[in-house]
């Protein structure tokens, strides 16, 4: 795995992945931010990396210009590895926080500020579990910038519903992965 761009451009981190993870390919996600920023500028925005594995997407935003990452994984053996990285990269506790949460309850906690809008949302849950809609759907679209952006990962032929104040710009598929991104309207 590697950093695509930015202020960490290129640095690969070399880590045991668990069995139970599967990162985004260096290629995809690279396909991803490409789409990404000619929608959004990485300055400054706040990010929420869920399901984050690694945290690779999160830590990319974050090479890129994003202030902040919250990180959600429930699996803490897996938190250590995003703190490991964090780590690596030399990164300031206040630029991300990493929470340890099973993601479709994420957005009904009392762990959310409310008073911090988020930029751009990434989803990445275990295909088989077939839990995106329900995350999104426990989205409030207040604690959302105007035009913020979520990146739903999931399998080829999984359908992602778009809720009410939600646009699809594109779906795309690449091998057995279909990425869905929608805009707040």
């Amino acid at each position: 795995m590697r950093i695509i761009a930015g202020k960490f451009k290129s640095r690969k981190i070399q880590i045991k992945i668990p069995d139970n993870v599967r990162p985004t390919t260096d290629s995809l996600r690279e396909t991803i931010f490409n789409i990404v920023q000619n929608i959004l500028d990485f300055d400054s925005i706040n990010v929420i990396d869920i399901c984050a594995g690694t945290g690779m997407m999160g830590f990319e935003a974050i090479s890129r210009g994003a202030d902040f990452c919250i990180f959600i994984e429930k699996n803490k053996r897996t938190t250590e590895i995003i703190k490991s990285i964090a780590n690596l990269f030399n990164l300031n506790s206040n630029d991300y926080l990493i929470i340890t949460e099973e993601a479709k309850h994420y957005f009904k906690s009392e762990s959310l500020n409310s008073t911090t809008k988020f930029n751009l949302i990434f989803i990445d849950p275990p295909y088989d579990l077939k839990i995106t809609n329900e995350i999104i759907a426990s989205i409030n679209p207040e604690i959302l910038c105007d035009k913020a952006l979520i990146i739903a990962e999931t399998g080829f032929n999984e359908i992602v519903l778009i809720p009410k104040k939600f646009r699809i710009i594109t779906e795309r598929i690449s091998g057995t992965t279909k990425i869905t991104i929608l805009q707040k309207t």
